[in-house]
């Protein structure tokens, strides 16, 4: 049976094409040129998720190359996330009902959590995508197919920004300077040539002249690559990694980024963030194998996101 995301094949395509509304004139350069390949490839193969990589051939042109599993997880991400934070979060707090925990009191909260938990098992073991919950085509409900819609938006997005990544990297000519030892030097390098990867993705939608609520619109889009990576490492000592940012700091990295004035969009983002990392932390801290829901209470969003930052980085040490 095909994989429910494939519904958004075409999406993807304009996507990545049409980053902000009109086409992108250096991706058809670079493949006018040949510098890139203008096929993408997708690999359909069961297992666990790989995230997007450019491909240095021998004898051809570089190449993209996406993984059908890992889709499916960057939507079921974005989805249950969005579910999560706007009605277990951000709709209590507008009602002075905030406790600190995601409450899953109802089918559309209990649905969304059970997508994620999905979602968080693909790294060990590969499973279809489960009968009967919500997928990119539909919903069980209008209320349930709307967010589904959202959701489509917030991944299209998504996975164009992890292909801009990709991109950059043939685009900039990382490849003619990669060294794949574990040499320190060589180890400093190719993080800054993901730092670098990063920053053009970024700037490919988002421009110094855009205005504080169109960066507010970007925020989901842009912050779930990098927030669903968490779902692609084993564990704690998976977030610090030797030739690409640790996952907190890039986390931390791409929010600041935003340079959000207004305080209620900067704590918007700073609480989602928390929420995942508290939620990413949990689940192995106390001893289990996947996500758990009911992130800890938090006081305020910047004390809540530096809370889980420096838990992160005291762990650092003894993990590695």
């Amino acid at each position: 049976m095909a994989s429910p995301i494939e519904a958004l094949r075409w999406n993807i395509i304009n996507a990545f094409e049409r980053p902000c509304g009109s086409v992108n004139e250096d991706l058809i350069d670079a493949a006018r040129r040949r510098i890139i390949s203008a096929t993408i490839d997708i690999d359909g193969t069961s297992g666990p998720p790989r995230a997007p990589r450019a491909i240095q051939t021998q004898n051809g042109l570089p190449y993209i190359r996406l993984h059908l599993t890992h889709m499916e997880l960057l939507w079921s991400f974005a989805y249950g996330w969005m579910i999560l934070y706007e009605e277990g979060v951000q709709k209590p707090m507008i009602d002075g009902k905030w406790t600190g925990n995601i409450v899953l009191d109802r089918p559309l909260t209990q649905r969304a959590a059970s997508l994620l938990m999905w979602a968080s098992t693909l790294r060990a073991k590969y499973t279809k995508w489960p009968e009967g919950l919500p997928r990119p085509a539909r919903g069980c409900d209008q209320e349930e197919t709307n967010y589904c819609y959202k959701a489509n938006n917030v991944f299209q997005t998504s996975l164009s920004f992890l292909l801009y990544h990709e991109f950059a990297h043939v685009r900039q000519g990382h490849f003619r300077v990669h060294d794949p030892s574990d040499d320190p030097a060589a180890c400093e390098l190719a993080i800054e040539l993901e730092r670098e990867a990063d920053d053009f993705a970024f700037n490919i939608f988002l421009s110094a002249t855009d205005d504080e609520a169109t960066r507010a619109t970007k925020g989901w889009p842009l912050l779930m690559p990098v927030l669903s990576s968490l779902y692609l490492v084993d564990g704690l000592v998976g977030v610090f990694q030797r030739r690409h940012p640790h996952l907190h700091h890039r986390i931390q990295h791409m929010l600041n980024r935003f340079n959000f004035q207004d305080r209620k969009h900067g704590d918007y983002y700073r609480l989602l963030c928390a929420c995942v990392l508290s939620v990413f932390s949990n689940a192995y801290t106390r001893g289990g194998n996947a996500a758990p829901i009911e992130p800890e209470s938090f006081v305020t969003a910047e004390d809540a996101l530096d809370d889980e930052l420096d838990f992160l980085d005291s762990h650092g040490t003894e993990l590695l």
